[in-house]
């Protein structure tokens, strides 16, 4: 699946991994955090700064995740990637349409 930010940054892409919802190595980061970043993902993304898994990216205003990262909800993964609370089953999409219809039409 894959998540567009709304600038022009390259996407991300999550995959759904044994009931895990992973964020794919390569996947772009927002890099600064909004006022309603959840404690889980601020401190996700501060433990893959550490390990080195989420590094700078040419874009200044991103990081790039060197490592695949599983999160246990699909808004946790959104929200890591968009720096703050943000709803998965609406903003990751594949082939243009959101998880909750591919739910919803039992694609999921």
């Amino acid at each position: 699946m894959k998540k567009s930010k709304k600038t022009s940054a390259p996407p991300s892409y999550m995959k759904i991994i044994d009931n895990d919802y992973v964020v794919l190595e390569g996947s772009t980061i927002v890099k600064e955090g909004r006022q309603n970043i959840p404690p889980g993902v601020l401190e996700a993304r501060q433990t893959l700064i550490n390990k080195g898994y989420l590094v700078k990216d040419q874009n200044n205003k991103l990081y790039k995740l060197t490592e695949n990262y599983a999160f246990q909800s699909p808004s946790y993964a959104s929200g890591f990637v968009a720096g703050g609370n943000d709803n998965g089953w609406t903003s990751w999409k594949y082939n243009g349409k959101t998880m909750s219809e591919l739910e919803d039409n039992n694609n999921l």
